[in-house]
């Protein structure tokens, strides 16, 4: 082990004094173990309470998250950098009690009934979402958004994996049958996912609106001041469909890519009318991408390069 240099020392010892961080936090920026961090901080005289003092953002984290009972003390362990037990206790000492999750308690009326919060869904789940012989699974980096759009049928909490993806999970031949048998996903479908023919004309916005905040992006370049939309897939062939099915509302876009990874673009003219396809009369969506979205169409306003997006009367 690398001795502990005296910059460390001194990092070591400002951080303290802020009283802003924890031992563990410590820990974690200079790359150290925890007792190291404490065998020095005991020697320059800090005490227990003074270095592993709970802060108050740490504090108001833990709070929120016990609001939600889709958290699961493993996943406030892994967002605070705390130990389970430490997290229990400090729920205890604040006073919060949870009430027992029905972990895989699932509402099957919902799939059975076409709204666009369920086809929204179907699109989600076929860029991020993942299915097995007796279970399904979602993830996705945006926990509050997954959160909220498994609330209307699951009452399963959300785990937070070791690469920071919030992940729902529900087992079960039932979900996981309908899900092939009426939306026509399949196992390991990555590389082999085919288009769905079952899509009604009426939901293919929020279709595409779900596959888009699952597996597509706004790009901006600053240098040229362009603006480019892309959907991602590891299957040819769904994006040909996808690229077909757009085509129908005059959106006119190009593949690029290979060997398992594809991606079908749309540059600034037909980016504006799938804009317009995807948040016309839109229930649901993820706010960041639609917010990157609103914000590349503003600069170009602001800086009189707006004629040709006001020509196609952006829906607000």
């Amino acid at each position: 082990m690398r001795s502990v240099t005296k910059d460390e020392i001194e990092f070591i010892k400002v951080m303290l004094l802020s009283k802003k961080f924890s031992l563990r936090e410590i820990a974690r920026r200079l790359n150290r173990d925890n007792t190291l961090v404490h065998y020095h901080a005991h020697k320059m005289g800090f005490t227990f309470d003074s270095y592993d003092k709970w802060t108050e953002d740490e504090i108001a984290i833990l709070t929120e998250m016990a609001a939600n009972p889709r958290y699961w003390i493993p996943a406030m362990s892994l967002r605070l950098n705390r130990s389970k037990r430490a997290i229990s206790a400090k729920l205890i000492r604040l006073g919060i009690k949870r009430e027992r999750s029905r972990a895989y308690y699932l509402d099957i009326n919902f799939f059975l009934k076409d709204s666009n919060k369920l086809w929204y869904f179907i699109g989600y789940f076929y860029a991020d979402g993942c299915i097995h012989k007796n279970s399904a699974s979602l993830s996705s980096k945006d926990g509050d958004h997954l959160a909220a759009l498994i609330d209307t049928f699951s009452a399963a909490p959300l785990c937070l994996r070791k690469d920071r993806i919030y992940e729902w999970q529900t087992k079960g031949e039932q979900l996981a049958n309908l899900l092939k048998d009426k939306f026509q996903l399949t196992e390991r479908k990555s590389l082999t996912m085919k288009w769905p023919t079952c899509v009604p004309n009426k939901y293919l916005p929020d279709f595409i609106r779900g596959y888009f905040d699952g597996d597509g992006c706004v790009l901006w370049k600053n240098y040229t001041k362009k603006l480019t939309v892309r959907f991602t897939s590891g299957s040819k062939y769904f994006l040909d469909r996808l690229m077909n099915v757009l085509l129908q509302f005059d959106i006119k876009g190009a593949i690029t890519g290979g060997k398992n990874k594809f991606d079908l673009n749309y540059a600034l003219k037909s980016s504006i009318k799938l804009y317009n396809l995807m948040y016309k009369s839109s229930c649901f969506y993820l706010k960041r991408k639609k917010e990157k979205f609103d914000k590349c169409f503003d600069y170009r306003i602001k800086n009189k390069k707006g004629n040709r997006i006001n020509n196609y009367n952006l829906v607000s």
